[in-house]
């Protein structure tokens, strides 16, 4: 067993010895162990508690669930016992002998049965039952209820959570002792209270301030007036702070006197700790030092739904091995234990070993409890905090509506002062749900620093490339549609393993860089309907998946990341790499960098180091550079913390996977006639330097005819002219190639998009519409509020008309951009020459790299063929269109079918899910109206009026959330012309003499041009490529 997992096997033998040696008075006796269970009363099995007592953890049982134990009971001079069921779901009852003698509501949290009964007495054996009630048998007002948004998802077995022990006492019991820090003063206060059950107040009570060994730091004794009181206590001067870097456990032991002994104690963990928003509400303060907090996410109950949960729910060591030494071992200082409070001994571990938390209540898309059971339950929440130094922040719901926030927020304040003040998540703070590169696109473009918000925020749910143990992906409604969006169908283990990195370490990374106060991707321990696990083969392996490396940039107290999106360079280009070092370290130092450059093979082409003096808590922006290697090939650039601190154990590398392309002319081009319209700057300079002969568009000898976003740029204002000249190249029987049609624009609520720098020195602005305010808290009114002026424009097309050849098309807004596009079923023709299909993920300017503006391409005068593929991607049954009568509605771009135009149930389920979206996914709140009228139309019909149309619509390129997006469309003509339209990002991209000088600006792509060059060759007749 690991050396470091000893300490806590200390303290529960330390535990063991209190609960059976010597006098029993003001002990505590462990009823952890073996149990008889079965439904109804009916015994059929014998269990561990605590323990889930069904594998069919994902249905309520079929009756209440009871547990059943002989207890003999220890031999002593105490007069009464109380059971303490710190956590058992639901409504527990508890049995003596037969005779019930408590009864509860809810079970999340503590709950304390006094055991009157007069067989409870020293050296008595009794029949202890309990009795906990199914899930399908709780009000919905009970507080330990779970959301019905989470059902789907969690945990319904009835199951005992936590430890079950007897705490045997005299006539007093200690039921408040709450620590109030005040490092000011240098003390701390303690509120305490007794549970009596006798008339009389005892004779003193003693407080001790105990190291971790057990020596006395400091004590007192009163002699009590009342049942409750405050007692002070000054810390002494060797007691340290408690931090993640520097975990100090101590205890406060309170014990109640009366005759000659001892009638009851109880023992809290302690540290002086402080964690704080700071007064400018810029950043967090831990200890009056700033602190981001860096760590990941635990879904209890939604474990507890998986089966190999059964066996490892309570196994303390495994959650060590696999919980607590990963994160500390890769720098994290935060567990947030999302809408389940987890076991008190879990937080004992985060206490010892250094881990911040966050708890959280199980209140989710809705309210939980009522007026009069939440404030109970918040008190107890608060109270299982106060006793924990590692406590950070406090969340009182999740993802609800603001009246509801409201409501139960007042519950809250019913008790506050009651407890030491805490920062109070979505109150204090943002905590932002953004899943880019996962299930959306959108998240960075939403936020540019952490100064766009008021207050500190944390982004702690990102990731979401959900998989099992086994690279299975999750069965959550989004995500396997979010792998094909950015893997294309058929993707493999191996890919999603890499797009998992990316969406959890480069994400991370550029949530760290922006100085975002807090990181916590989703889910390290969650279920396989939603989040996955970060382990691979059988859990109780504990084998960590690669992710947990790619977050050590994210986690470690030190650190270096490179900001970077571009990915593709020419042979031998020198590149300059802007690198953010991180030095969250209470000691300022010379900070050890390397640079390194290496093959697929792992081999090291080069490497270069240097040192950056970084002060305490401090963030250095530095620049370095690389030279490329000039063979054609991809690499991995990385760069690591050389002298990392805090315990870190793994190395601390930011990895960036880059391309070096050699461009190729193809053949199809060498000897071809290349008409370019003179507005057209950028792209005659590109033909012009790889040796491409370009004439005016109206001449009669050019084979091809290729437009880019200037050309466009007139079209759109009117100029018949050129339109009239791309016309007649299709009647004649020539091959137009449109680039950059349509707006260059990146999605509502976010940065402008940079202006294009002609090569005639003028400046084009990129086409976008009016946009809400975005520069304060544009995430929070994305997730809140829809913009209406965007809503209004969206439902609407931007453009239509005839394009050349007469072919109808038509564009409108779609919810967000797209960084990766793919070959369509119809062939890999336009990757030629390239390394692979996956260099067309991410080019080269704008933040993610984006290649695919948030607008849609639709032909309206489709083939039957293309009609077909059109609604097949969208799910319809293409033989039912043949057949008919067939009808699609159509809800916020999800779809349902039917035969007939009157389908309820139809309608009832694409309302559920895109309700679901938009209560699940709150990215895409703001872009998406649930309650909008649904359009219905008889595709079928629409099939049949295709009958005899010439042409032949080819989608060449998908991209986008279910691979809808078709943002390269080849139109066939029966003739031979052909007309390719592209709105594809290649504007600004096609040659380095433009390259914007910002980091997010558009700069010089060769993999960007290779594409270029093949959709101008696609189709013409071979000659021989050139390379250049």
């Amino acid at each position: 067993m690991e050396k470091q997992f000893f300490k806590i096997r200390t303290y529960l033998f330390l535990w063991c010895l209190l609960s059976f040696g010597g006098s029993s008075i003001g002990q505590v006796v462990s009823l952890n162990g073996p149990w008889e269970t079965g439904i109804n009363r009916n015994y059929t099995e014998t269990l561990t508690l605590p323990g889930i007592p069904t594998t069919d953890t994902h249905n309520p049982a079929p009756g209440n669930v009871w547990f059943k134990r002989k207890v003999q009971l220890p031999s002593g001079k105490w007069s009464h016992a109380t059971l303490l069921v710190k956590s058992a779901l639901y409504r527990p009852k508890v049995y003596i002998d037969g005779q019930k003698v408590g009864e509860a509501i809810g079970g999340m949290m503590p709950i304390y049965f006094d055991l009157k009964s007069q067989q409870v007495r020293p050296g008595n054996e009794v029949t202890l039952e309990i009795e906990l009630a199914s899930l399908s048998n709780v009000p919905d007002d009970d507080p330990a209820k779970p959301s019905p948004a989470d059902l789907w998802r969690s945990s319904q077995a009835s199951w005992v959570r936590d430890d079950l022990s007897l705490i045997l006492y005299n006539h007093w019991r200690v039921d408040r002792l709450i620590p109030f820090t005040d490092l000011e003063q240098n003390n701390v206060r303690l509120e305490w209270g007794l549970a009596a059950r006798v008339e009389d107040l005892p004779r003193s009570i003693e407080v001790d301030l105990l190291s971790a060994e057990g020596k006395v730091l400091a004590s007192k004794v009163e002699s009590p007036e009342n049942l409750k009181g405050t007692l002070v206590l000054p810390l002494p001067e060797e007691m340290k702070l408690w931090s993640p870097l520097d975990p100090n456990v101590y205890k406060i032991r309170m014990r109640v006197m009366h005759g000659e002994g001892i009638a009851h104690e109880k023992t809290i963990n302690y540290a002086p700790k402080t964690f704080e928003v700071s007064a400018d509400k810029s950043r967090f303060l831990l200890n009056g030092n700033t602190c981001t907090l860096r760590g990941g996410s635990i879904v209890w109950n939604r474990f507890a739904r998986e089966a190999a949960a059964k066996n490892l729910i309570d196994d303390r060591e495994w959650f060590y091995r696999a919980v607590i030494k990963p994160f500390k071992d890769h720098g994290a200082n935060l567990l947030r234990f999302h809408l389940y409070p987890p076991p008190e001994w879990m937080l004992d571990m985060c206490d010892e070993y250094g881990l911040l938390t966050q708890l959280e209540a199980q209140y989710f898309h809705g309210r939980g409890g009522s007026d009069e059971t939440l404030p109970p339950y918040y008190a107890k929440l608060m109270t299982m905090a106060a006793q924990h130094p590692s406590t950070a922040i406090i969340q009182l719901y999740n993802e609800t509506e603001e009246e509801l926030e409201r409501q139960m927020y007042h519950s809250y304040l019913e008790i506050s002062d009651d407890f030491p003040s805490y920062v109070i998540a979505n109150h204090d703070t943002y905590n932002l749900h953004r899943y880019w590169w996962s299930m959306s696109e959108n998240v960075a473009l939403y936020a540019n620093s952490w100064k766009d918000y008021d207050r500190p925020t944390i982004i702690d749910e990102f990731g979401a490339n959900y998989m099992n143990e086994y690279w299975e992906v999750s069965s959550y409604p989004r995500a396997a549609p979010g792998f094909d969006r950015f893997l294309n169908k058929g993707h493999t283990p191996a890919m999603r393993q890499k797009m998992q990195e990316w969406s959890y370490g480069k994400i991370g990374e550029y949530w760290r860089r922006i100085g975002i106060q807090g990181v916590a991707p989703f889910c390290t321990l969650g279920p396989y309907e939603d989040g996955g696990n970060w382990y691979v083969g059988p859990l109780e392996e504990a084998n960590l998946k690669p992710l947990w490396d790619a977050l050590a940039p994210v986690f470690s107290p030190r650190a270096v990341s490179i900001e970077l999106w571009d990915r593709n360079f020419s042979p031998g280009q020198e590149v300059n790499l802007p690198l953010y070092v991180f030095n969250e370290y209470h000691e300022s130092d010379s900070l050890a960098i390397e640079i390194r450059l290496k093959d697929l093979e792992n081999q090291v082409i080069s490497r270069r180091q240097f040192k950056v003096w970084a002060e305490a808590y401090s963030t250095v922006e530095t620049l370095s550079s690389v030279t490329m290697p000039s063979a054609h090939g991809s690499y991995v650039l990385e760069a690591e913390m050389m002298n990392p601190v805090g315990g870190v154990t793994v190395p601390v590398v930011s990895r960036w996977d880059v391309n070096v392309h050699q461009l190729v002319v193809p053949a199809e081009l060498k000897n071809a006639k290349i008409g370019v319209s003179p507005v057209d700057h950028e792209l005659k300079q590109a033909l012009d330097q790889v040796g491409l002969d370009t004439y005016p568009i109206a001449s009669r000898s050019v084979d091809v005819v290729v437009t880019s976003f200037h050309s466009w740029n007139a079209i759109s204002a009117g100029d018949e002219a050129l339109m009239q000249e791309l016309d007649k190249a299709i009647t004649k029987g020539k091959k137009v190639v449109m680039l950059d049609v349509g707006p260059k624009f990146h999605g509502e609520k976010c940065p402008e998009p940079a202006a294009i720098e002609g090569l005639d020195g003028r400046t084009y602005p990129a086409h976008t519409i009016a946009k809400a305010d975005t520069s304060k808290n544009t995430l929070l009114i994305a997730s809140r509020q829809f913009s209406d002026e965007f809503e209004a424009q969206r439902k609407q097309d931007i453009w239509t008309g005839d394009f050349p050849g007469g072919i109808g098309l038509s564009m409108k807004y779609a919810f967000e951009p797209e960084s990766h596009f793919h070959p369509s079923a119809n062939g890999e023709a336009l990757w030629q020459h390239l390394g692979s299909l996956q260099q067309t993920w991410l080019w080269n300017g704008l933040r993610g790299g984006l290649t695919v503006p948030a607008v849609n391409l639709f032909i309206n005068d489709l083939d039957q063929a293309s009609f077909l593929d059109f609604w097949a991607k969208r799910g319809a049954d293409t033989t039912l269109i043949k057949s008919g009568p067939y009808y699609a509605y159509e809800l916020e771009g999800y779809f349902g079918f039917s035969s007939t135009n009157d389908d309820l149930y139809v309608l009832q389920d694409l309302y559920k899910r895109v309700h679901f979206v938009v209560e699940d996914l709150v990215s895409l709140k703001g872009l998406l109206n649930p309650d909008s009228d649904a359009k219905i139309q008889d595709i079928s019909a629409v099939y049949q009026s295709l009958q005899g149309k010439s042409e032949k619509i080819v989608p060449m390129v998908i991209a986008g959330y279910g691979l809808n997006k078709t943002p390269v469309i080849m139109v066939e003509f029966d003739h031979g012309a052909q007309l390719m339209v592209s709105n594809l990002f290649t504007a600004g991209r096609l040659t380095s003499s433009q390259d914007s000088p910002e980091l997010y600006g558009y700069r010089y792509d060769p993999v960007a041009l290779q594409f270029v060059l093949n959709m101008a060759a696609y189709g013409l007749n071979n000659g021989e490529a050139d390379v250049k």
